[in-house]
């Protein structure tokens, strides 16, 4: 006996077929247009990535927990004067594209004698934050994220970062969040290697671990070490945003836009 469906004249399974492939059709572009939606609604650009299984979490600090580009801007203008040398036109955008943890590169390229070195830059930073320290910010919503990572009981958290360590620790103390952190390490010029230390440190595999920067050399050392990158995407992050998109989704990073969607992650 022939089955029925080996059966059917050809002209109705042509018909058949027409209408499943019409109709996988419709499924994918409606679970495109639910990406979409999710991805607008939330701000998260990765569709279906979580942090919920994620022991370590770490921080930048500079424009990722505190917002404060404009301030940085103008201790970067100072020390060009202080070493006399005129300060690049378009600051800003020039800062914001090319500024890495090794720093004195950025300031030697424009300018500044080669000779002058990064605790001698840094020292003008000092100089200046402690006569402005009163208008760091947090960011909005970061210390709700660290009071929620903190309560699970299963996520350390950490912070690396390139912050002169006298002013990450006086910063840490005068926002009162210092007993948030399991650990915070400061005048980093290597993220990748700081990253890869963290996770041996603590004993977490790279997969269990997420890090949040808001420029691209964040970004791009997450993923080197198979840390998951949340890229923290806002106007006032250090990368331009259309840069730092383009960077997050290359890398596959999380894309945020407030540092609140870390709770729904994990």
């Amino acid at each position: 006996m022939i089955p029925l469906e080996k059966s059917r004249p050809k002209a109705a399974e042509a018909t058949r077929l027409r209408r499943e492939r019409s109709l996988t059709g419709l499924t994918l572009l409606l679970n495109k247009v639910r990406s979409a939606y999710r991805s607008f609604t939330t701000g998260v650009d990765v569709p279906r990535r979580h942090l919920k299984n994620c022991q370590l979490g770490i921080f930048d600090w500079n424009g990722t927990l505190v917002d404060d580009l404009p301030l940085v801007l103008e201790s970067v203008a100072r020390i060009f004067k202080h070493f006399k040398t005129p300060i690049p036109h378009d600051l800003a955008t020039k800062y914001r594209e090319q500024i890495t943890a090794n720093f004195s590169k950025f300031y030697h390229h424009h300018g500044i004698p080669s000779h002058i070195t990064a605790e001698e830059m840094n020292a003008q930073r000092v100089k200046f934050f402690k006569k402005y320290r009163s208008c760091t910010r947090l960011r909005a919503h970061a210390k709700q994220v660290l009071t929620f990572c903190k309560a699970l009981g299963s996520v350390q958290i950490g912070i690396v970062s390139a912050e002169v360590n006298e002013l990450l620790r006086k910063g840490l103390r005068d926002l009162e969040i210092e007993e948030y952190f399991d650990f915070v390490w400061a005048d980093t010029r290597d993220k990748t290697a700081a990253l890869e230390d963290a996770c041996d440190a603590f004993e977490v595999h790279p997969s269990r671990t997420f890090y949040v920067d808001d420029t691209c050399e964040g970004v791009r050392a997450s993923a080197a070490t198979g840390v998951i990158p949340v890229a923290l995407v806002t106007p006032t992050s250090y990368a331009p945003e259309a840069l730092l998109r383009e960077e997050a989704r290359a890398k596959k990073a999380i894309i945020i836009t407030d540092l609140a969607q870390i709770k729904q992650l994990i």
